[in-house]
């Protein structure tokens, strides 16, 4: 896996694997050293949520509230649990999850383009992580999961080989939805892509890894005791209320 340049005589080899690497290294440079040593407010109310979870049993829409998915409650319950109030290991996890999105987008690229459209998109999509106007120091949020699960699903999509690898691609973009809501309009494409290529059968076996990987979501939080009402009006409906991002005029 590399890219060999050719320079008067001498070869050089590129590994996409060794420029992620380095990527990650920066991410972990930014994310841990230029924010304070603290956690950011919206991580401050995750982990508060998270804490009271873990430690107390007082479960997310109870006690503390955030139209965001207990999933990301979950990972800051579980970094206080493992070693107390602290900002580094949510980003340390999200810079991880963040470098394998990186890696699958390569993937994606060098199967649809070649292995230096893969390399381009390793050096602008990781650079572009780290720019400030693109939260660069914010990676624990919820948006680094939901591009991890909904890359994979993608890769897992154009590389399916029977209907099983097909249902874990609708699983993993189902994941990306229980995460973030936004991830449904990849699903979409997916699913109009599918369309046009006619390919009906391939479409209700992803729709089902979508439904599936709904199900985790609400099974989960059946399991930990969540009430699923305040989950619809906190994890879905609230995004669409007054204040909400679709509270405006198109103009506007």
């Amino acid at each position: 896996m590399h890219i060999t340049l050719k320079s008067t005589g001498t070869r050089y080899q590129i590994n996409p694997l060794t420029i992620i690497v380095f990527l990650t290294a920066l991410q972990l440079i930014i994310t841990l050293f230029s924010n304070g040593f603290v956690l950011s407010f919206d991580e401050s109310i995750w982990h508060y949520i998270g804490r009271n979870w873990f430690r107390h049993g007082l479960v997310p829409y109870t006690g503390g509230t955030d139209n965001k998915s207990p999933f990301i409650f979950a990972i800051f319950g579980l970094s206080d649990t493992l070693f107390g109030v602290n900002y580094w290991f949510p980003r340390v996890l999200a810079t991880l999850c963040q470098s394998i999105g990186i890696y699958y987008l390569y993937k994606i690229a060098q199967k649809l383009a070649g292995e230096t459209a893969g390399l381009l998109v390793v050096l602008f999509y990781g650079l572009s992580l780290l720019w400030h106007a693109t939260g660069s120091q914010y990676v624990a949020f919820t948006e680094t999961y939901e591009v991890l699960f909904i890359i994979a699903a993608v890769y897992r999509y154009i590389n399916t080989s029977n209907k099983q690898a097909l249902l874990i691609s609708g699983l993993l973009a189902g994941l990306a939805v229980d995460f973030r809501l936004s991830a449904a309009f990849v699903i979409l494409a997916i699913l109009i892509h599918a369309l046009f290529r006619k390919r009906f059968i391939d479409l209700l076996v992803f729709c089902l890894g979508v439904v599936s990987g709904l199900l985790v979501l609400i099974i989960a939080c059946a399991l930990a005791g969540i009430d699923l009402h305040q989950l619809l009006i906190n994890g879905l409906l609230d995004n669409f209320g007054k204040g909400s991002a679709t509270d405006h005029t198109v103009a506007f």
